[in-house]
């Protein structure tokens, strides 16, 4: 099997180390040398190890889009993502996954997005991966078998100072350095920590529905250090069923606070999410005549997402999981980039907006 996989950055040294894991031909395009050199001499050493012999390296399009692939990743920024989806699906028409966050805010860009994924000759991904972390579909997986009741509210917190991704990203002194400063090109906490709203959204679909009848927001901007980005954002939304939804996120605290909770008729669940930087804590609990307690933990390291991510690929081009089913479907990672630019829409407005479906 051979991936593609565009973009030199930490994401795609996070995927090229579990791919190569998993025993994958690997082709790594970036048009920047630079970037190919120090994706080859600083990250994956310094976050894996010796670099794999089978890693081949490319600065164009052309040699790339000759390649033989089985699946593509699209790892570059979220504002460069509609472009390229563009151009390698001219000739190339295997299955494609895009990280996230999908898109940009520009309403623009995601109509293009969207038109883009239908006509793409095959299925096309987003990766949010907590959704595909041990730890959620446990949760999932018991949820789905126990008689909880309907459920009554969701609530999603995904906070993280910058000082934690800058420490991953070291060739970038500050967040006006890459799209993570800025709004408009899919940075700040609303698109860059969107793992709190996706993982709402997520659950809401699977224990609900995801009509979304209303939506309220508000969020802190910030302009320092030649930014533009926003810095808190609290999101409140209703389903039609009447469940609640809310949503935090920012780029301010230290230490992260990653965590979902659910609360049902009849019982609780929640997880928390890189405890101590290495433990993915969870619990759920029923009450009255479905009164258990089953809690535990996973250990995990960051590649742990990506080893995730690259097994449920793995599913899907074996037949074990059709992407109707998929939890990395691009539907569902749309709808979260049209959730969050409507949130946005609404906190620079002021109302209380409904939201259509994606």
């Amino acid at each position: 099997m051979r991936v593609g996989i565009i973009g030199a950055g930490s994401i795609g040294n996070h995927f090229a180390h579990s791919f190569s894991k998993a025993n994958w031909e690997i082709v790594v395009l970036d048009v920047s040398s630079v970037a190919i050199q120090r994706f080859q001499e600083e990250i994956y050493p310094g976050r894996y190890g010796k670099l794999p012999d089978g890693i081949q390296f490319t600065n164009s399009y052309q040699d790339f889009e000759n390649t033989n692939f089985d699946f593509i990743v699209v790892g570059t920024p979220p504002d460069t993502h509609t472009k390229i989806l563009e151009q390698i699906s001219r000739k190339l028409t295997c299955p494609v996954l895009i990280e996230k966050p999908a898109c940009t805010p520009d309403g623009q860009d995601f109509n293009s997005l969207v038109d883009l994924v239908n006509r793409h000759p095959s299925d096309v991904f987003v990766g949010f991966n907590h959704r595909v972390a041990r730890s959620t579909q446990l949760l999932i997986n018991v949820l789905e078998t126990s008689t909880l009741g309907r459920l009554l509210k969701v609530d999603a917190t995904w906070d993280e100072s910058w000082a934690g991704i800058l420490k991953a990203h070291p060739w970038l002194d500050s967040p006006s350095a890459s799209y993570l400063g800025f709004t408009a090109r899919g940075g700040g906490a609303l698109f860059e920590h969107s793992h709190g709203v996706d993982l709402a959204l997520y659950m809401a679909s699977r224990f609900d529905s995801m009509e979304i009848t209303g939506l309220s927001s508000t969020i802190e901007f910030s302009k320092e250090g030649g930014c533009d980005y926003d810095k808190v954002v609290q999101i409140h939304a209703k389903l039609k069923s009447g469940c609640e939804i809310n949503i935090h996120q920012d780029v301010v605290t230290f230490p992260a606070k990653k965590k979902i909770s659910l609360e049902f008729e009849n019982g609780l669940a929640k997880i928390d999410f890189g405890v101590e930087g290495k433990f993915d804590n969870f619990e759920i609990q029923g009450f009255g005549s479905q009164d258990f307690l089953l809690s535990g933990s996973f250990e995990k390291t960051r590649p742990d997402d990506f080893d995730q991510e690259v097994r449920m690929i793995e599913k899907y081009l074996a037949d074990k999981i059709s992407i109707e089913n998929h939890p990395l479907r691009a539907r569902l990672g749309l709808f979260t980039a049209k959730f969050s630019a409507v949130a946005l829409d609404v906190a620079n407005k002021g109302f209380t907006s409904i939201l259509i479906e994606a």
